[in-house]
């Protein structure tokens, strides 16, 4: 059987911190714990890049939610963000001639990612409409349009309760 060494990564859902503390939407934390584990164990495949190499580019073999980033070291004995990642950073490969031009897809301008307090699937959802958001520079909703009667009926208002008003379509009743 074979084996592989590593460290291993952590989600914020996968700590006690999750909801208490801001995390970038799609996070992964560098665990203090490195061991081997069987290749069996292995569910799929996915990328974990530095800050900088997050917002500026992504390798065009992962899709978008198997991309992560890591900015922070978590202490599993003490169950606590330790802060920065080393000095060293994360591994990183270096990349000969021989590699494509599009294996790699660089944005033309850097995205803004920001933390948020990701504590249910609400939070999740705002967040990535925040982000979405932020990189088409939209600043507010687009505006709800009416439906459109079918020729000739008119739009009625009928009142369920005195706080609500809803417009309902009353076929019987033609414009004169």
């Amino acid at each position: 059987m074979a084996y592989f060494y590593g460290p291993w990564f952590v989600t914020p859902k996968e700590t006690p911190l999750f909801g208490q503390i801001p995390f970038y939407k799609q996070e992964a934390l560098l665990s203090t714990i490195s061991d081997s584990n069987p290749l069996l164990s292995v569910v799929g495949k996915c990328t974990v890049l530095e800050t900088k190499d997050y917002t500026s580019s992504r390798p065009t073999q992962y899709r978008e939610p198997d991309c992560y980033v890591c900015d922070s070291v978590y202490d599993e004995s003490k169950r606590a963000v330790r802060g920065a990642l080393p000095e060293s950073g994360l591994k990183q490969y270096e990349l000969g001639p021989s590699t494509l031009a599009d294996e790699i897809y660089f944005f033309k301008t850097a995205i803004n990612v920001q933390k948020v307090k990701l504590n249910n699937a609400f939070s999740v959802a705002l967040a990535l409409t925040l982000m979405i958001c932020q990189s088409r520079r939209c600043h507010q909703p687009p505006s709800p349009r009416r439906p459109r009667s079918p020729r000739g009926a008119r739009w009625t208002s009928t009142t369920r309760t005195p706080s609500t008003l809803r417009r309902q379509w009353d076929p019987r009743r033609r414009r004169q």
